[in-house]
């Protein structure tokens, strides 16, 4: 379990750099990197007065997953609007276009507390001023990279949905295969009322994330 929370410790990082190189200015993408470190020496104190052991155990329970799905659904969304005010910029939802990755604040407590334990002989505030100054330097070097390798908007906003659905698939593909969640039964016939609902489902957002990139370039066109 800790390995998954590691990996979407990273995956949040990477979404936060992607999110940050939408914003219109790169001075706004500095300032959140200013941000980033600054709650990470606000949660030094903290940070230290908190075992790694009773956090791992209590998010490897299904009910702190369930909770997590539901913060990485609701990232997703903002994630979807902060995109779609990119494209296609109207006045009511410009205010999209300022909206930071929620996850990476939960990322960095939590990636501070593993590296508390992983540089055991280091002091703790020494940890801390290194992960601030680094994870400033990965924001705002990150924002750069990412404006200079995919000039094109319309590939960093691709590169920042799948990255935020790839989190999101993570965390329900360690939801659903929780342990806890197995469940043993007798035989039974096929439901297949449920799999024909799960079936339409399925090609219902299959049929969205075919569509739902054209529709947006042509609302680009009309709107241009």
């Amino acid at each position: 379990m800790d390995s998954v929370l590691l990996l979407l410790t990273l995956l949040a990082v990477v979404k936060t750099v992607l999110t940050d190189s939408l914003l219109p200015r790169r001075w706004q993408g500095l300032s959140f990197g200013l941000l980033c470190a600054g709650f990470v020496w606000l949660c030094h104190p903290y940070a230290m007065e908190i075992n790694k052991l009773q956090v791992e155990n209590a998010l490897s329970e299904q009910k702190a997953l369930m909770n997590i799905s539901l913060a990485v659904m609701l990232d997703l969304l903002l994630t979807f609007g902060t995109c779609w005010a990119r494209i296609v910029p109207l006045r009511k939802t410009r205010w999209l276009r300022y909206m930071p990755s929620l996850l990476i604040f939960p990322a960095l407590f939590y990636l501070q507390i593993n590296l508390f334990f992983t540089f055991a002989g280091t002091s703790f505030t020494a940890v801390s001023v290194w992960l601030a100054v680094g994870i400033f330097v990965i924001l705002a070097g990150g924002d750069f990279a990412a404006r200079a390798l995919l000039p094109s908007d319309e590939g960093r906003i691709e590169l920042t949905l799948l990255t935020g659905m790839l989190i999101f698939a993570l965390t329900i593909c360690c939801t659903v295969f929780h342990p806890s969640a197995a469940v043993v039964s007798h035989s039974a016939p096929v439901d297949w009322r449920s799999m024909g609902l799960a079936l339409s489902v399925v090609a219902v957002l299959f049929a969205a994330g075919y569509f739902a990139p054209r529709i947006l370039k042509k609302l680009k066109k009309q709107h241009n």
